[in-house]
């Protein structure tokens, strides 16, 4: 029989229950929980943002996943994203589009550039 918040989805040849889990529990029935996200909040992710306990069968070392908000990014949501505003005076005219090329500098290094943005 599978846990009370998982989907019994099937019956195998042994007729045992085929069970769907839900993100934080795992195991036949469903009765195992992952605690990885309840760690410490300096471990997994931050600004209180949706983590998901990696799949056992992953060929990954991570044993999360987070899924940042607008304005964030990073493997646990740790970095500030950056944003750029352009705003323009009233009585300047400008069309419908606006093309932008950015080149990154970064110390000695070899400039990195970003294709050709069209912003409407």
């Amino acid at each position: 029989m599978c846990s009370s918040d998982s989907i019994r989805i099937s019956v195998s040849a042994y007729n045992r229950s085929v069970c769907v889990c839900p993100i934080n529990k795992f195991g036949a029935r469903c009765l195992l929980i992952d605690t990885i996200c309840e760690m410490d909040k300096n471990l997994t992710c931050q600004h209180d943002e949706q983590c998901i306990p990696s799949d056992e069968y992953m060929i990954s070392n991570q044993k999360f996943v987070c899924i940042c908000p607008k304005g964030y990014i990073g493997d646990r949501c740790e970095i500030v994203d950056n944003k750029i505003i352009l705003s323009f005076g009233k009585n300047i005219v400008l069309s419908q589009s606006i093309l932008i090329h950015f080149i990154e500098v970064i110390n000695i290094d070899i400039p990195m550039r970003t294709p050709l943005s069209t912003y409407k």
